[in-house]
């Protein structure tokens, strides 16, 4: 069983965010929702407006992409986003698509998708485009103070983030120099490194204590052979109904608690002295639906 663009079920959730929860199949329904095909039409709207108004700067690109921007386009930069994606990376995958090989001037034309895929994807996960740029503030105020930062997971695994700008060894030997980077505590914090890896970290913590969790339920249930990567989950086919269950209820009991105010919270305790900005407000979505949405994994 795999999870709906993993990601994002956990920004929706953290957020309580009816439409990116809907998008990532944590609501029931009568077929499976596809994030990468709601991105990809929230894009084809922003080209075909650009594409219809000779006015617009990128009228000329626009029209090179009209009816080419499938769910295939969309799916890497709405998948890679909440692992730190930014809209450079975006562009260097976009120019490998057919998509764009395509057009008359590629290298243009990926440029301007990268940036209308990256203003798209917000708009179909609201909530997660909130908490991506609230947790780069919280991470970029603790940069620029050159601390690390640090968090509890539901598991409480204590997780640290706080990557420092290496420290170059140069070593001699009789055929070569060689450069080495050496890790050195009493170096500064690269606060890039910080503000662009704090969302894939936090997001990879907490489906990793998804994981945790849900494979201690299944083996105090009595089931002992599994197979885990990530957010894919394989068991024999006999104990799939028992992991279809405990997959949903451990999600639920994690975003019942206020994740983001106990993140908030222990920044604060660890850094009293700087002032953080309050988590997004949630929205209205009942995370208990997940337990009866049957695409949620699947």
């Amino acid at each position: 069983m795999d999870g709906t663009c993993n990601g994002y079920q956990h920004l929706s959730a953290m957020g309580r965010d009816p439409i990116g929860g809907r998008a990532t199949n944590l609501v029931p329904g009568m077929k499976p929702q596809d994030i990468y095909r709601d991105v990809a039409e929230a894009a084809g709207w922003l080209i075909a407006e650009a594409a219809a108004d000779p006015r617009s700067a990128h009228h000329f690109w626009a029209r090179q992409l009209l009816g080419k921007i499938d769910r295939e386009v969309a799916k890497d930069a709405t998948m890679t986003k909440p692992y730190g994606a930014r809209r450079g990376t975006i562009y260097k995958k976009l120019l490998q698509t057919e998509a764009i090989k395509s057009c008359i001037n590629p290298p243009e034309c990926a440029r301007y998708l990268a940036k209308v895929l990256d203003e798209s994807i917000p708009k179909v996960a609201i909530e997660a485009g909130k908490i991506m740029t609230w947790m780069r503030q919280v991470a970029s105020i603790i940069g620029k103070a050159n601390r690390p930062m640090a968090w509890t997971t539901p598991t409480d695994f204590y997780v640290a983030h706080g990557p420092r700008e290496p420290k170059k060894i140069r070593v001699t030997t009789s055929d070569c120099t060689l450069t080495l980077f050496a890790t050195d505590e009493k170096r500064k914090i690269d606060l890039r490194k910080l503000v662009d890896g704090i969302v894939a970290h936090f997001v990879h913590s907490m489906d990793a204590a998804h994981m945790m969790l849900t494979t201690h339920r299944l083996v105090a249930e009595g089931l002992c052979h599994f197979a885990m990567v990530h957010d894919s989950f394989g068991v024999h086919a006999c104990d799939v109904d028992l992991l279809h269950r405990v997959l949903r209820e451990e999600f639920v009991r994690i975003y019942s608690q206020p994740i983001l105010q106990k993140f908030l919270d222990e920044q604060r305790q660890a850094h009293p002295d700087l002032d953080f900005p309050e988590p997004p407000s949630p929205g209205d979505l009942d995370i208990r639906q997940v337990l009866d949405s049957p695409y949620f994994f699947a």
